[in-house]
């Protein structure tokens, strides 16, 4: 009998000589070690998201390992993170996933695992407790079933290794992704492995990535416990993998097709699995056909070769390809005989599959199952499939296997925005925006190649992106559930703004005011000469305010006579899109039968007037479209009280803050329109702004923002201000030093204090201080050698208020890199591909270094870094501890300048990105 328990070692070798038909599993070769390590309740308090404990198992001389918890509270925001030291695979586990693993670990690589519990910031506390560790130990030599062994190695996706029993499972063609096996195994299931590497030259398991391991469900297990040759059989189901979020069909693929049993005469039988062998052939896939001898009631006889370790594995029908039975028994030796199986149309086994259990009861659907919510949008899966999307909000279903694509133009100078919000939160949901011409299907691609990128680990994502190309941007947009989403499918509802050609799509040329083709649309215009384009589908209109009084005079100047245009001018309660419409309801009309158009208008009416202007070509015109140069004088408000446009007007709020610089300048407010501003404050730098009345006739106040908190408000005080000139005399003083690490983009609100008896006033604004400033952050050994890519790697990073983030993007796809630092820096040495440009003692952020020290990530989809150690609050890059690895040891202080390289694999060589030196 060849059952190798780690305990019964010798009893089980005594029993193998008493029987004829043996059972073949195959047990892992391990012991159990005591292993106890409790990280108590930890919380994470801090502004971002970090590790919260961090600690290694180590076990001298262990092949592989497992762990087996006694406690795991992983609440909502954090997950537990076990990365190998022999390999850098990571198991990500989430308070669900430690569940469905019945608090354990999948199989890892190596003598040593780092465990780190990762935690968004304020999530609720966590605890991890470890009590006993599986040290794998090199498999003992196993017996051949026959003279020679005739197995070749094999690498069927649908079969795979099944631990800590030792036998082999297989996907079957249900709509849940389920395995078979033999009976007997079915008390020793726990984990099912895929795409199995070859074992060490001891023969001691080697294990696959994480991301090739999925935990069996222990309510999906339905079996007969093995009850002899013909009558042994097990179906079971797994959950989805903890790392990819796919269900194992999703992954591997169609299982096999189960089929009708054949006669014998000339038929051959195929056994592929994982059966005991020596050196690095143990326990790995392999496969034999021989010939197929017995039919007889519910058993299955075949003469191919088999070991220990095979038991559960598809008796393919080498003629059709069928799967016809689960082996489980040896029978033949060096002398003759046969193994044996039992056929899958046994009665038994066949309604265990009509009434699934468990997972494989839920799972249709799930992680690659097919069973989607369709919208109004499906099929919309890929790239080539998407749906065409117009503005507006929509109520949508996304799932793993089947992303949302869709497809649209953004119009040069135009701004798209989207979001996507979650309605139940039970997957995140990715948004990728890319020019049509590099859209990707690969959901795995991260923010590579994109326009616009929502990758973050929160619930809902928002994009925006400004089209500044110079010319109109065909576009596709995917959305997705993460691929390592514990969640497959979910409802969301999504938003978008910004959608719409310039040009007509029919060679109409976009220009500085595109999109401006409708009254609604029409575009913010000042005193000026503007060179333009219109065509019959994209007319201009213009937005602006002539104050009472004043006379607006516009002329449209053909460029060529190539098409015949006129000017329409309308109080804005009046506009109309109808380029039929002529001069009725308009305030002035330039519809003459010449290339050219004046208008004038004054305004009498005793308040100011809004008005919005239409350029279009005549309907009838022989031409489409033409340019011409559009002069226009006499545009600004006086905010229906008289107040005085200035060369700033209009810029009475937030949104419309006009940009300012250094310098002094003679101004108007007024109750009506407050004065808005925008500009940037450096790093370090002081701003000054003096508020100076020309004539004390009003109170004005002064207010400087930051810009995401600017208020419109002019009663809102001085909350949320950097500054505040609040005061009731007649002038107003501001002043405010930046010491926040990074350049600050300000808004100043200038405006007449609501309770003033006036309405308006003159006033000089004078203001010193703006600017951007160099940055914290220079480059140095600029750029870095090519890569296997054609390329460097370039590194580059953002010093905020949070600390350092790094980012690497160029590198070559699947290679691993971790960061470097140093206190100083030269010209470069060359080592392997690269030049190290860092001076010594040189720091790495490795698994040595540990805990948020450790920046191991890999190059995915696009030559983007992902990290793998949740080391970053983006997924991507590395964020910065203040704590050295040593050496160089000691922390990042203000006031140190430190300086940082990227190393990272390139195939059987090395290279290293740009260096970055830091001033903190």
């Amino acid at each position: 009998m060849q059952n190798f328990s780690r305990i019964t070692l010798r009893v089980a070798l005594s029993l193998a000589l008493a029987v004829s038909a043996i059972a073949q599993n195959a047990p892992t070769n391990h012991i159990d070690i005591s292993y106890p390590h409790d990280t108590g309740y930890v919380q994470n308090t801090g502004l971002r998201a970090d590790v919260i404990a961090s600690f290694t198992v180590d076990v001298p001389g262990a092949d592989w390992l497992r762990l087996y918890f006694s406690k795991a509270d992983l609440p909502r925001g954090t997950e537990l993170r076990i990365t190998s030291w022999a390999d850098g695979d990571v198991q990500i586990l989430t308070g669900q996933n430690m569940a469905q693993w019945q608090n354990t670990s999948c199989y890892l690589n190596g003598d040593k695992l780092q465990v780190d519990v990762f935690s968004e910031a304020w999530a609720e506390r966590a605890r991890i407790v470890l009590s006993e560790v599986d040290a794998g130990l090199p498999q003992p030599d196993m017996s051949i079933c026959g003279p020679t062994d005739d197995r070749v190695a094999s690498s069927d996706p649908r079969a795979a290794r099944i631990l800590p029993i030792g036998c082999t499972g297989w996907l079957f063609d249900d709509c849940a992704g389920c395995f078979m096996t033999a009976g007997h195994c079915s008390g020793g299931i726990s984990v099912a492995q895929f795409n199995v590497p070859p074992s060490t030259a001891g023969g001691s398991l080697v294990n696959p990535p994480a991301s090739d391991q999925y935990p069996v469900d222990p309510a999906s297990v339905q079996s007969n416990g093995g009850l002899g040759v013909g009558n042994d059989w097990a179906v079971f189901g797994c959950f989805d993998n903890s790392s990819t979020g796919l269900q194992a069909s999703a992954a591997q693929g169609p299982g096999y097709t189960l089929g009708s049993i054949p006669g014998t005469a000339g038929q051959t039988i195929r056994i592929t699995g994982y059966g005991t062998d020596s050196g690095s052939a143990n326990q790995t896939q392999q496969t034999h056909v021989g010939p197929f001898v017995d039919n007889s009631g519910t058993q299955l006889g075949y003469v191919t070769d088999t070991t220990g370790g095979n038991s559960g594995s598809p008796v393919i029908h080498e003629q059709t390809g069928n799967a016809i039975g689960i082996h489980t028994h040896g029978g033949c030796s060096a002398g003759g005989g046969n193994n044996w199986g039992t056929q899958v149309t046994r009665a038994d086994l066949q309604s265990a599959i009509a009434n699934p259990q468990g997972i494989c009861a839920t799972n249709c659907g799930g992680g690659g199952g097919g069973g989607c919510t369709a919208d109004a949008f499906s099929p919309n899966h890929s790239c080539a499939a998407a749906a065409a999307l117009v503005d507006g909000s929509y109520s949508l279903d996304v799932c793993k296997t089947e992303p949302d694509f869709f497809s649209f133009t953004v119009a040069d100078g135009a701004t798209f925005s989207a979001s996507a919000l979650h309605l139940v939160t039970n997957a995140d949901i990715d948004v990728m925006l890319y020019d049509a011409v590099n859209c990707s299907d690969d959901q795995n691609s991260g923010c590579g190649v994109t326009l616009a990128c929502g990758f973050t680990g929160s619930n809902d994502e928002v994009i925006s992106w400004t089209n500044t190309t110079g010319a109109d941007v065909n576009c596709l947009m995917r959305v997705h559930v993460w691929p390592g989403s514990t969640g497959d499918a979910g409802p969301y509802d999504l938003t978008v703004s910004g959608i719409g050609p310039g040009g007509g799509g029919g060679g109409c040329t976009a220009d500085a005011f595109s999109p401006n083709f409708s009254c609604g649309a029409a575009a913010a215009l000042v005193d000026g000469t503007y060179a333009l384009s219109v065509c019959k589908t994209e007319p201009d209109f213009f937005s602006f305010t002539v104050a009472s009084g004043a006379i607006f005079d516009a002329s449209a100047i053909f460029l060529t006579a190539t098409a015949d245009l006129d000017v329409m001018l309308y109080d804005a309660v009046g506009c109309s899109d109808d380029q039929g419409s002529g001069c009725g309801a308009t305030l002035a009309c330039g519809f003459t039968g010449s290339d050219n158009e004046a208008i004038t208008w004054t305004n009498t009416t005793g308040a100011d007037v809004d008005c919005i202007m239409r350029v279009h070509v005549w309907p009838n015109s022989s031409g489409e479209d033409n340019t011409y140069d559009l002069t226009v004088t006499g545009i600004g408000g006086g905010g229906g009280g008289g107040c005085i446009a200035d060369v700033f007007t209009p810029n009475q709020t937030c949104a419309t803050a006009a940009s300012l610089d250094n310098g002094s300048y003679s101004l108007e407010v007024c109750k009506t329109e407050p004065d808005f501003f925008s500009f940037t404050v450096a790093d370090g730098a002081t701003w000054d702004g003096s508020i100076l009345y020309s004539v004390a006739i009003v109170d004005i106040d002064a207010m400087l923002y930051e810009a995401i908190n600017c208020s419109d408000d002019q009663n809102s005080a001085c909350g949320l201000t950097l500054a505040c000139g609040f005061s009731g005399s007649d002038d107003e003083f501001l002043t405010w030093t930046n010491t926040t690490g990074a350049d600050v983009d300000c808004i100043l609100r200038v405006h007449v204090w609501p309770g003033s008896a006036t309405d308006e006033g003159p006033y000089d604004l004078i203001v010193s201080g703006i600017g951007v400033g160099s940055g914290p952050i220079t480059t140095f050994c600029d750029p870095g050698n090519v890569n296997s890519t054609g390329g460097p790697v370039a590194l580059t990073g953002a010093l905020g208020v949070a600390g350092l983030h790094m980012e690497a993007n160029g590198g070559p796809l699947g290679q691993f890199g971790f960061f470097l630092v140093s206190a100083g820096a030269h010209a470069g040495v060359p080592v392997s591909d690269g030049l190290l440009c860092l001076g010594a003692p040189i720091g790495r952020y490795n698994s040595v270094a540990g805990g948020v020290r450790n920046s191991i990530g890999q190059f995915q989809g696009g030559g983007v870094l992902v990290n793998l150690v949740g080391t970053s609050s983006v997924g991507t890059g590395y964020d910065v501890p203040a704590a050295l690895p040593s050496p160089p040891g000691g922390t990042i202080v203000g006031g140190s300048t430190w300086v940082f390289q990227l190393w990272y694999r390139d195939g059987v060589n090395s290279n290293f990105s740009n260096g970055l030196e830091v001033d903190f």
